[in-house]
């Protein structure tokens, strides 16, 4: 098993089990899961799915407060905050998921190019962001579990 996940670049499970090892008497754990992510991963497909995964990743690797991001497994997601109360730690987690619910997701249509050739000529002869958007996340949470 691997210090870092190969699809979000974000620390992994066994490191998570590495640094849960050193964690002295007082700290937050907080998991996390992509609302609705197997409805989307089915509706839009896997390619999709990764890119959302991929995408909250990179936001909770910005979380305040010192909190470090690891991916558990799937579309779960574990961020530590060493030496943190839960109190100290709940702002930066309610700015975090506010940052991926308010991210729109532009899905693109399926007459995108087959190759760089065809991306190339097509260039600049669209405007707009897409045929739809999607709201990454709108999930809401109080102390200790989901809503």
């Amino acid at each position: 098993m691997a210090f870092c996940d190969d699809l979000t670049g974000i620390p992994s499970r066994r490191s998570l089990n590495e640094s849960l090892q050193g964690l002295g008497r007082r700290f937050t754990i907080a998991m996390l899961d992509v609302d609705h992510f197997k409805r989307f991963n089915d509706t839009y497909g896997h390619d999709v799915g990764d890119q959302v995964l991929k995408m909250v990743a990179r936001k909770m690797t910005d979380v305040g407060g010192g909190g470090k991001a690891y991916r558990y497994g799937g579309e779960e997601f574990t961020i530590l905050f060493s030496g943190r109360r839960a109190d100290d730690a709940l702002p930066h987690l309610e700015e975090l998921r506010k940052t991926i619910a308010d991210y729109r997701l532009a899905l693109r249509g399926g007459e995108r190019p087959k190759d760089q050739r065809q991306g190339k000529e097509r260039r600049g002869t669209r405007g707009g962001r897409g045929e739809g958007a999607y709201a990454a996340g709108n999930g809401q949470y109080r102390r200790g579990r989901k809503q």
